[in-house]
This record gives structure tokens, sequence and C-alpha cells, in this order.
């Protein structure tokens, strides 16, 4: 049984090929993460949770949106400042530049742009990214491309923070549109989700982590998923001796 946290693209398909054996499984993250990969022996979608007790829930937002994540041309952070230049929003960026490439774009798209009302704090470790998930009005992912989960979601709305995402990859899976925040198709519309951002309750956000996100509801996903497997292969085994016999 195979999970693999990763945009799929077609050598896992080769992988596959190499196996004769039809007791090969995959399990996904998400719905939209089989899409570049249609055709593996696909089992089940679990997908990932959180601790909730690790992620503390506020209900006192400051006025600022967050942007967390690697500083790369495909999260979207330059995205993310022409939202806070256009509606004038004050944001903070979190994130690690890991490459000469990413410094570029960062020098390129950023930088030029930062003063006291768009601030990047650099890499954080979980415990120091936590408060300020916990105070800001709203997470921006401009995604540029086939997110298959993220984790920064389901961290935020666990804090009780609603995500504005471009409606890419598992991003409609994972917030619930209207209700833990807005999946949108342009950075246009996400500039006006700002704008309604005050219609979200944030303890919802909280409740749909608690409910579908959680490391006990991916643990029990599993579990089920493992079992039926099993279960299956005792079918099949069967089946065989009675043909043997």
């Amino acid at each position: 049984v195979y999970t693999m946290h990763d945009s799929l693209h077609g050598w896992h398909r080769e992988i596959f090929k190499r196996f004769k054996s039809r007791n090969q499984h995959c399990i996904s993250i998400s719905d939209s993460q089989r899409e570049l990969a249609p055709d593996l022996p696909y089992t089940a979608t679990v997908y990932n949770g959180i601790s909730p007790r690790s992620w503390q829930f506020s209900d006192e937002p400051d006025n600022y949106l967050l942007f967390v994540g690697r500083i790369t041309p495909e999260k979207g952070i330059k995205e993310a400042v022409d939202i806070a230049r256009m509606t004038g929003e004050r944001l903070v960026i979190i994130g690690p530049l890991q490459t000469t490439a990413h410094r570029d774009y960062f020098n390129k798209y950023v930088e030029p742009y930062l003063n006291d009302r768009i601030i990047y704090l650099g890499a954080k470790t979980h415990k120091e990214v936590k408060k300020y998930f916990q105070k800001a009005k709203a997470m921006l992912m401009p995604l540029k491309w086939e997110e298959p989960f993220g984790m920064t979601m389901v961290e935020s709305m666990a804090c009780g923070t609603p995500v504005i995402a471009l409606k890419r990859g598992s991003v409609p899976e994972v917030v619930k549109d209207g209700v833990t925040g807005f999946a949108v198709d342009t950075v246009e519309q996400m500039t006006q989700a700002i704008k309604k951002i005050e219609s979200i309750n944030r303890h919802a956000c909280r409740e749909h982590v608690l409910a579908n996100l959680s490391v006990s509801k991916m643990v029990s996903g599993y579990e089920k998923t493992f079992q039926a497997i099993m279960a299956e292969a005792q079918l099949t085994k069967k089946a065989r001796i009675r043909r043997a016999i």
C-alpha cells in the first residue's frame, strides 16, 4: 500500500508497470491528486490530518492577511503581494527561500513592495507560526499549481482563520466554500472575498477540521482501508485454494 505526498506524474505509472502482482494499492491524499495519473491502482482517498490540540483556536483576529509557504511561483506569493497592493490590506509573509532561482523570483516580485504594510518574516518554526495563524483575519492561497493537499489550509482553519484560495488542486475538497473561507477562480475574486471575510464564522473553521481533517479521522481512514485490502486478499486466497482443489 502506497501513499505519495506530492503531485503525481507519468513516471509513477512506470513504477507500477514493474509490479506484476495485482496486490498493489495506492491511497491518494485528495481526489484531485489522481488527475495527473488516473490509471494508478487507487484504493481510497484519505485526507491528511493534524492534531487540533497543537493548533489553538482564536476568535480575536488582528487586521492582517497571512501567506505561509515556500517562496516559489507555484505557491502564488507574487499574487498575494498583488492582492495586498490592490486592497491596501496588511500582509504578513512567512516562508523559506530555498534556491537561487527562488531568491531571484523574490527579488523581482516581492522585495520591491516590502514596507510597513507588506512584511516578510522569513522562515518560522511550527511553534512560531502558530501565533500568526491565530491572529490573521484570513490566509491567502493564490495557487499557481494543482496543490495535492496543502496542510497550511488545515492549520489555518484549526486556529479559526478562514482561507481564501484559488480553486486549484485539493482546495475545493479542503476548504468549504462560504463556510470556512472562499474557493474562487481568479485573483480579482479573491480581493472581493476579503470584503466578505467577516461573514465566515471562525468557530465553523475549527469545527470543520475537528470533523474532517484531524489525525484521528486520518488514522480511522487508513485502518478502514487496510482492513478492506486484507479482507479482499483473504477472499482471493480462498478462491485460489478452491480452484486448486
